[in-house]
């Protein structure tokens, strides 16, 4: 989040998806970003883990975007699997307490 193209592009990304589109390909071919950022492709292997049907998939990260994509994905896809963040120091964050809390 340090670089200001990187924030245009989070914000344009996430007002710009479809909410409708169950399927969501980040990267790759025929996907509508080519982007190989780490934080996207963090969240690529978290909707792969959930289709494969994990019930917990914990990301190591310190990154607030990274929170925010994966909250953001956990709202969308409603998922029942547990999503957690724990960062560097050891804390967890419920990422699917938060996603609840947005509500629709």
């Amino acid at each position: 989040m340090k670089c200001d193209e990187n924030k245009r592009s989070l914000i344009n990304f996430l007002c710009d998806m479809d909410h409708t589109n169950q399927l969501l390909s980040l990267i790759g071919e025929g996907g509508p970003y080519t982007l190989e950022e780490a934080d996207v492709v963090i969240i690529s292997y978290l909707l792969e883990l959930i289709n494969q049907g994990k019930t917990h998939i914990q990301v190591l990260a310190d990154d607030t975007d990274i929170y925010v994509l994966l909250l953001f994905f956990c709202w969308i896809e409603k998922t029942s699997a547990r999503v957690t963040m724990r960062k560097y120091n050891d804390k967890v964050i419920d990422v699917n307490a938060t996603a609840d809390k947005l509500g629709e």
